[in-house]
């Protein structure tokens, strides 16, 4: 179905917003349409302004300016989650309305770019093709891991890098800004809610001034940035520089408050959660945090698998007769008053924890394993608003299900063929949500997911399984460009089945890459290759394939043609595929000049 805004008669599109706090509705308008197609007034004035003609509106669910709306346009204006959409137009008193509502300003902005995804904008009128829709999320949770030093959305700083742990930031510091406004912006056209930085706080990007840039862009647009704190270990609050809530630079003060090794040394970068002294200096920390910036939560940290061999570390694990491994008993004593300050403060936010293991209780096998063992004693007596952050990464199949059985079956038999995770297996917390390393440079397993793999086949698995086991939140790593094909695919595979958890790769196709590829033909033709490359099907067919639908895109100069966009798609493909067998590579007058495009 088509839908037809017309445009004012200067030819600017009439645009109603609701204005929240940095009218973020409008700056997304602009940004997707151009800062000059158009006319946008908030919302809250269409009641006094001059509003005859056609017109795109946009508010949240509830708010005082949906109820004006819904009473001036006489419309319906529903009830939705966090994070929920619904898009459609309708027809009264001689013109017509294209009305995205949102469960709230992040479901409203996201609705917005969706619209505007499946529209097109001339001179005359707005047309809309994506017909009637209601969005809502399977997970309240959707979360980027970052590290701040290998985030890259700005792609022309020369201190990028692409892995570590601890590294010095070497970007330039308005680089920090950049890149996560871009990844913001992202997060709205993905439906990711929240994006977790490790490196929130150092000297080297801007300190506290830049960390608050970040944190406000962010909130204005419905995203929580979750700063990663090390409650012992990892920085603490403020991860690098000469700061009161620094970790090393308060050890430096206190040595003897540094957690003791098995030896019966003092860490320099470590500091015992037995120590009453560490426990009052990170809740000050912690509050100075929750207070000072516009954050939607955190993600503890203690150090991975780290233990406390002090005597009074023996006496507390002792008193905890759950059986578990002493890091996690050391966890409970590191995590608790923290998120306790948590609770007090933010009770709303997303105040999560690592585990570092999943919730199988066979073998222990923790960070980044399988299983934690036995039931921890934390599982039980945290604060009600933390969130135990469990590692799936070891959960799912450590061999993805083939692709291709996606396509028809929205749970392929394969996936539950999996000691790691059997049917009916669930976190033993109240709160939980899942956390991938696949596709990133923390995945250690074989085969090998890296940063520039595909792994649509995993995630679409981890989505279904959280979701039947009852996790409210799932996230993968958010710190390479969209411009790259495999991780575009893959921040695609996360938008689509984090809002819908039982859905096929037909579906998925439909849905994210149709609109994105000029139709379905085209989106079944390169889910298609993308099950021959999962197959090791590679090479000259595989080549011809692709060019078959590339080569109608070539941008050419004589005259200017071609959509650059979709092109970029497809020539990553053929490029992913001449990578693998080197027999594919033709020479540019041979694969790509004009005389050989049908």
């Amino acid at each position: 179905m088509i839908d037809r805004i017309k445009s004012r008669r200067d030819g600017k599109l009439a645009m109603f917003l609701e204005a929240t706090e940095g009218f973020a509705a409008a700056d997304l308008a602009r940004k997707k349409l151009g800062p000059d197609a158009p006319a946008v007034l908030p919302a809250e004035m269409l009641e006094f302004a001059d509003a005859a003609g056609d017109m795109v509106v946009a508010v949240r669910s509830g708010s005082a300016a949906a109820r004006s709306v819904a009473k001036l346009l006489d419309v319906r204006v529903p009830k939705l989650p966090a994070g929920g959409y619904r898009i459609r137009c309708v027809s009264g008193r001689g013109r017509k309305v294209l009305l995205i509502v949102g469960g709230d300003t992040f479901g409203m902005l996201a609705g917005m770019s969706d619209a505007l995804l499946h529209s097109e904008v001339g001179p005359k009128a707005l047309v809309y093709r994506g017909g009637e829709k209601t969005e809502k999320p399977a997970f309240g949770l959707r979360f980027y891991w970052t590290w701040d030093h290998s985030t890259n959305w700005m792609l022309d700083d020369p201190g990028m890098q692409y892995q570590g742990c601890t590294n010095p930031y070497t970007k330039r510091p308005e680089t920090y800004i950049e890149d996560y406004r871009r990844l913001v912006d992202h997060c709205i056209d993905m439906r990711f809610n929240a994006i977790i930085i490790w490196g929130f706080l150092r000297d080297s990007h801007g300190g506290e001034r830049y960390a608050y840039e970040v944190a406000e862009y962010a909130a204005q647009r419905g995203v929580a940035i979750m700063p990663g704190v090390g409650t012992t270990g990892y920085g603490g609050v403020y991860y690098e520089g000469n700061h009161p809530c620094n970790i090393e630079t308060y050890l430096a003060q206190h040595p003897k408050r540094g957690n003791m090794s098995e030896d019966g040394t003092y860490a320099v970068r470590q500091s015992s959660p037995y120590c009453p002294e560490n426990i009052e200096w990170m809740d000050r920390a912690m509050d100075w945090l929750l207070s000072e910036f516009p954050i939607g939560g955190v993600n503890l940290e203690n150090s991975d698998l780290m233990v406390d061999y002090s005597a009074a570390g023996k006496r507390g694990r002792k008193k905890l007769r759950t059986g578990e491994p002493d890091f996690l008993k050391d966890q409970y004593f590191a995590y608790k008053s923290a998120l306790g300050v948590c609770e007090r403060l933010c009770p709303q936010a997303w105040n999560t924890y690592a585990t570092y293991c999943g919730f199988g209780t066979g073998g222990q096998a923790a960070n980044a394993g399988a299983n934690m063992g036995r039931e921890p004693y934390f599982a039980k007596h945290m604060p009600p608003s933390a969130i135990a952050m469990w590692t799936l990464t070891g959960m799912v199949r450590e061999q993805p299900v083939p692709l291709r059985s996606w396509m028809d079956s929205p749970a392929p038999k394969g996936i539950y063929e999996n000691p790691n995770w059997p049917r009916g297996l669930c976190p033993p917390t109240p709160r939980s949500a899942g956390f991938l390393h696949q596709a990133s440079q923390w995945h250690r397993r074989f085969p090998r997911l890296r940063r520039g793999d595909i792994a649509i086949s995993t995630f679409a698995e981890g989505c279904l399984r959280s979701h039947q086991a009852g996790l409210e939140g799932i996230g993968v790593h958010g710190e390479v460009s969209s411009c790259e094909m495999p991780w575009l695919v893959n921040y695609l595979a996360m938008r689509h089945w984090t809002y819908h958890p039982k859905s096929t790769l037909a579906e998925f196709a439909a849905a994210e890459l149709a609109v994105r590829l000029g139709g379905e033909k085209e989106a079944m033709a390169f889910v298609d290759c993308l099950c021959d490359l999962d197959e090791g099907k590679i090479g000259q067919r595989l080549a011809d394939k692709a060019w078959r639908y590339a080569g109608q895109l070539y941008p050419r100069n004589f005259p200017p043609s071609g959509d650059v966009r979709r092109f970029r798609i497809w020539e990553q493909l053929m490029e992913l595929n001449e990578r693998i067998d080197v027999s594919t590579r033709r020479p540019y007058e041979v694969g790509y000049a004009p005389a050989n495009i049908e």
